[in-house]
């Protein structure tokens, strides 16, 4: 329901996605992919810093999107990358985590997504549909069967929702 609303850019993705936050917080650190379940703790900031933002800005009920500039897009891809690969060499050396830097990567890359959602660019959603197919390898990996077939879902959701982004968005250039 979530990415499902923010397809439509509307501001009640936003509640979904805390709920969604939340549940995965426990199922993570049950497992031991203790990034991904730290990255719950972020999400849960970036969404209700998002839906603050989405709210000043709502027009008509859906919030308008635009796109990064280039210069914008290596920032937030190098920026993505150091930190993850940070976080990843931490979680190696101080848990017994599984799949630590596969785990930071996708957090990482999930943290970005989120933050763009939240500034309302495509960016966010291209990001979104890349960290659905390494979710979804990762659960496999691990076992999670119906989080994986989420995940597919997930995927074919986001890549409707980019589409959509996309359309809105079409000409509209605006730096983060």
């Amino acid at each position: 329901i979530n990415i499902i609303l923010i397809g439509r850019r509307t501001v009640w993705n936003y509640p979904f996605g805390l709920f969604a936050s939340a549940a995965y917080f426990f199922i993570f650190w049950d497992i031991r992919l203790y990034t991904g379940a730290l990255l719950q703790l972020f999400l849960v900031a970036l969404q209700l810093w998002g839906w603050v933002n989405w709210s000043r800005a709502s027009r008509a009920g859906e919030v308008p999107v635009g796109t990064m500039t280039n210069r914008a897009r290596f920032l937030w891809f190098a920026g993505t990358a150091a930190v993850s690969l940070a976080w990843g060499t931490g979680m190696l050396a101080f848990t017994d985590a599984n799949v630590p830097l596969r785990d930071a990567a996708l957090s990482g890359a999930s943290i970005a997504t989120q933050a763009l959602v939240a500034l309302r660019r495509v960016e966010g959603l291209i990001v979104w549909v890349a960290v659905n197919i390494g979710a979804f390898a990762l659960f496999l990996s691990q076992g999670l069967y119906p989080t994986a077939a989420l995940y597919v879902l997930l995927l074919a959701i986001s890549i409707h929702a980019l589409r959509a982004w996309v359309l809105a968005s079409r000409g509209a250039v605006q730096p983060v």
